[in-house]
Order: C-alpha cells, then sequence, then structure tokens
C-alpha cells in the first residue's frame, strides 16, 4: 500500500505560478494550504489575488498596466468602451472578449499529472462511453453540419466533450486524463501530419475546435485546430471535392436526366460527403475568426457555393448548412468594407447597406424555423445568434473606421458630419446595433438552457459581445450626450447573468465564464450611472 501511494505521488508534478501581485514586486508567492484561494501575501496585505479564479482578471497579453478589475474610471475624452480597460485594441472586438471568457493558466494553480499509456476504454467504462457518445450525437452532433464517421480518435474527442455530464467527482477525475490522450493525439498529428490525415481526424478537430474539454488542461485554441483541419482537408484535397462535382454534374445529379446506372454510385457519394465537410470546416473557421483579426485559411470558391445546392437537395436536410454559409458570407464582406477619407462616404454607405440588407433577407428565411420541429427550433437560435453577431461585428466595424477618418475623431460628436445622402447614419446604425444585441439576448432568454449546455463556446463569447454592445450604447449616451436611455437592458443583462449561472452549466463551462464577464460589464454600467446621477444632483444643488 506504501509503495502504490508513493508511486503515485512520483508521478504528480505540481507547477506553480506567481500571482500579478507579487510578480510586480519580484515577491516569493506561495500558497500555505489547498483551502487559500489567495496567496499568502496578498492574504495578510488583504488585497486581490489573481489566483482566486472567482475575482475577474483580464488576459495575460493585456496585463501591463491593467487594473484587475473592470472599474470606472472618470475619462473626459470621448473614448468607445470606456468602461473597459484603456489599451484594448477594439478592431478585433470578439479577441478581446475571447480572452476576458478564457483567462490564462497563469492565473491558477495547475497540477500536471505525468500519465502513462492509456486508452480510452482505461480511463472510462465501456457503458460510459456509450452514454457520452449517446449523448454527443444527439445533443452536440446537430449543431455540426457533416455527418460523423466513428473512430478511435472521434470517439475520444466526442467523450472528452461530454465528459461535463457525468457527476462532478467522476469528471473530475476522467477529464485531466482524457485532456491529456487528445493532447497527444494532436501532437503527434502535428509532428507527423503524414501519418494521421484522414477523414477522422478532421471531423475530431472540427470538434475540438468548437467546444472545450471542461478541465484546468487546454487542448488548444480553436481557431489554431480549425486551421490544422483545414490543412490536413487540403492535403486531403477535400477543396477540390466541389470542382470535381461541377466536372462530373450529371453523375451527381441524376435527378436532371433519365435514372440510369451509374458505375460511380459509390465516388459520387463520397464526393458530396467531402464537399459537405470541406464547406462546414470553412464555416467553423469562419466563425472563429469573424471579429478575431486573424484571416482566416480557407476561402470559398464559386464551386463551392454552387454545390450547396446538391447537398441541400429536394428535402432540404442539409438548409442550415446554406444559411450558415450565406450568414458568415455576407459578415465577411461587410468586415471587408474600408473608408480611407471622408471623400468615399458613399462607397462606404452602400456597401454597408448592401450588407446589412443582405442580412434583412436572411432573417426572413429563418424565422419558420422557431416554429418548426424541436431540432428546426436548435438551428433556429444559433442562425438568430450568429446572425445578430455578425451585424453587431459588421456595424462596430464601419462605425469604428469612419471615425477613423473623421476629422473630428476626438470629439463626443465626432459623427455630425458623417451623412451620406443627408442621413445621421451613425445615429440610425449605433440604435440599430442595440436593437440587435438586445434581440440577441432576448433570443438567448427564450431558449432551454438544457440544449444550450450543448452549444459550441464561440456562440457565448458572441453573446458577451452583445451584452458590451448594450453597455457601451448607454454608457455613451449617458456620458458624452447626457441621454439616458429607456428600455429593459438592465433587466435583459440581469436575467441573462441568470441564466447563464444556473447549475445545468457545469463549472467552468463557457456560458458560467460569460456569466462573469456579463454582471462585471453591468456593475459597471451601474456604478458609472450612479456617479453621474451624483454628479449631475451636486451641479443643480451649485447652480
Amino acid at each position: 500500500m506504501n509503495k502504490t501511494n508513493d508511486k503515485l505521488k512520483g508521478t504528480v508534478q505540481r507547477r506553480k505560478r506567481s500571482c500579478v501581485a507579487c510578480r510586480q514586486v519580484k515577491a516569493r508567492c506561495e500558497v500555505l494550504t489547498v483551502l487559500d484561494l489567495s496567496c499568502h501575501r496578498c492574504k495578510t496585505l488583504k488585497t486581490p489575488c489573481s489566483l482566486d479564479q472567482s475575482y475577474f482578471v483580464t488576459p495575460r497579453l493585456l496585463e501591463v498596466d491593467v487594473p484587475l478589475t473592470l472599474t470606472i474610471t472618470p475619462n473626459q475624452s470621448a473614448r468607445a468602451w470606456s468602461f473597459l480597460p484603456w489599451h484594448f485594441d477594439w478592431s478585433a472586438p470578439l479577441a478581446i472578449f475571447r480572452q476576458l471568457l478564457n483567462p490564462p493558466e497563469a492565473f491558477s494553480i495547475v497540477e500536471e499529472l505525468s500519465y502513462g499509456p492509456e486508452t480510452l476504454q482505461q480511463i472510462l467504462h465501456p457503458s460510459e462511453i456509450d452514454e457520452l457518445l449517446l449523448i454527443f450525437y444527439t445533443k452536440y452532433a446537430p449543431w455540426l453540419n457533416f455527418a460523423l464517421r466513428s473512430g478511435t480518435f472521434l470517439d475520444l474527442a466526442c467523450c472528452t466533450i461530454t465528459c461535463r455530464h457525468l457527476t462532478p467527482a467522476r469528471a473530475r477525475i476522467v477529464s485531466p486524463r482524457l485532456v491529456h490522450l487528445i493532447g497527444k493525439y494532436i501532437s503527434n498529428v502535428v509532428l507527423n501530419p503524414g501519418h494521421y490525415q484522414s477523414l477522422e481526424t478532421v471531423q475530431g478537430l472540427a470538434i475540438l475546435s468548437m467546444w472545450s474539454p471542461i478541465s484546468e488542461g487546454r487542448v488548444g485554441d480553436g481557431r489554431a485546430l480549425a486551421s490544422v483541419a483545414i490543412t490536413i482537408g487540403m492535403n486531403l484535397r477535400y477543396h477540390k471535392a466541389s470542382s470535381r462535382i461541377k466536372a462530373r454534374e450529371p453523375s451527381i445529379v441524376p435527378s436532371l436526366r433519365p435514372p440510369e446506372p451509374s458505375t460511380h454510385v459509390d465516388d459520387d457519394t463520397e464526393l458530396l460527403e467531402q464537399a459537405q465537410l470541406w464547406l462546414a470546416l470553412i464555416n467553423i473557421e469562419s466563425m472563429l475568426c469573424l471579429g478575431s483579426g486573424r484571416p482566416p485559411l480557407s476561402r470559398r470558391s464559386n464551386n463551392d457555393v454552387k454545390t450547396l445546392t446538391h447537398i441541400t437537395g429536394a428535402d432540404g436536410r442539409h438548409l442550415p448548412m446554406r444559411i450558415m454559409t450565406e450568414i458568415l458570407a455576407s459578415a465577411e464582406l461587410g468586415l471587408a468594407i474600408e473608408l480611407a477619407n471622408v471623400s468615399d462616404l458613399e462607397t462606404w454607405f452602400s456597401a454597408t447597406s448592401s450588407c446589412l440588407a443582405a442580412f434583412d433577407g436572411i432573417s426572413k428565411v429563418i424565422t419558420p424555423f422557431s416554429v418548426a420541429s424541436e431540432q428546426d427550433k436548435l438551428w433556429y437560435h444559433l442562425f438568430s445568434c450568429t446572425l445578430l453577431s455578425c451585424r453587431l461585428l459588421v456595424i462596430d466595424h464601419v462605425v469604428r473606421i469612419a471615425r477613423a477618418a473623421s476629422p473630428d475623431h476626438d470629439s463626443p460628436v465626432w459623427f455630425k458630419d458623417i451623412k451620406p445622402r443627408g442621413l445621421d447614419v451613425i445615429r440610425i446604425w449605433g440604435s440599430d446595433a442595440n436593437r440587435s444585441a438586445e434581440a440577441l439576448l432576448t433570443n438567448l432568454l427564450q431558449s432551454d438552457s438544457s440544449s444550450l449546455v450543448a452549444g459550441p463556446d464561440v456562440m457565448f463569447t458572441w453573446i458577451a459581445f452583445a451584452a458590451g454592445v448594450i453597455v457601451e450604447f448607454n454608457v455613451y449616451m449617458m456620458d458624452y450626450l447626457g441621454i439616458t436611455v429607456s428600455g429593459w437592458a438592465q433587466q435583459l443583462l440581469e436575467k441573462t447573468v441568470n441564466l447563464l449561472s444556473e447549475k445545468d452549466f457545469p463549472d467552468p463551462h463557457a456560458a458560467r465564464r460569460c456569466a462573469c464577464v456579463v454582471e462585471h460589464m453591468l456593475r459597471a454600467w451601474m456604478a458609472r450611472k450612479e456617479d453621474t446621477r451624483s454628479i449631475r444632483e451636486t451641479s443643480a444643488v451649485m447652480t
């Protein structure tokens, strides 16, 4: 018994990292007991400690001179997002919120276990594997746009994601081991890509890019994993599938002519599956890269778009893929809009109006999904969240570049001269963004929390961004224009925090991290609102 315990102790390697406060003064940072959330020095000085994960922290990349909380400081300049740390680069807003939702491991004590060679069957009982795979195929797979193939790595990826549905005690035991096993496989893929290039690897990486394991260990950045999947797909020539379909169109679409025996039935089916998977990979990478400042590795070709007609078919079974592709393609066009000089306002206005009109058209198409089957309702919530998020991103982009081009960009009313065709478009689109953000949260509150548990991680980044837009709109109107906006914004934010904090979401689910970010932004807004009210009351008394 003692030998066993000694052996187990020998496999545990503690890697302790200093908190931010101790690191800044080069002081020794130590945690005396496992029950302490803060280090001994911060606890003695009664100061916030970044090792306490319940305390909101900012990302390591933005660590220098950044306050540890979302504090409110008086600011005389008309700066956007003034309730957040000043040196965020808002040209990539979703990258900021992705960082806020995923604090780096430097702010926690991590125990790294040196696991020996293991397999999925050695980590989980066969009945657990069957249960977790069933959960994935019923709750998670519907969010994908391709048919899954069974395989060792694919089963491992599915079980790694769905082990969050085990009891908390069991999940804490098996999740790090599953993540370790996944990490070894991905390392092998990177070091020896030729040996691991397969359909199974591509699908497994696509899954891991959309969902992060519930574990202190990390598999990798979702965008990086999606890029690896894209690279392997290109090596397997999946990106050529649509061109091959076009070259053999009569064989692929036999309904266009009288039925004839085909010697390419199996090959045709495989081509369609490859084209479908390739389009799904492009959409996944696009979702992860939009608003991040990082261009996607893949691009849609004309043949890819035309192939959507063949994939969708008469039964409309793959219609969700076509809708998602149109949403993301419109967003990519909107984010490519440029404005170097105010003399180009007409072109800028026309391009933006066309993009927003495209979003309006897609919105009409997806509306019937909300009253169809339960599966269609699931798609409706994802479509609405994606569409409204993309609309917010485009409006944020065009307003930001318009302000940069304005001669009075430091003025609170910099937009007074941005009036193409005599329209006060900045005010119009600003109100549009606020309404869209409120619509996104309203749609979220109308959805079932049990289905949101299986939602892709990027969806919660969109939710946090929408909440930030609402707070930014109200703070800007209050601080710089002296207008208090009436409505239900505060109640929407409060209900969003309550929904995402429910017990259906295991800790540290992306929903709970999103709730933390939204709650701090709400507190920031309320604090600024109270300060503004006090200043106005004091001014009224003095006059």
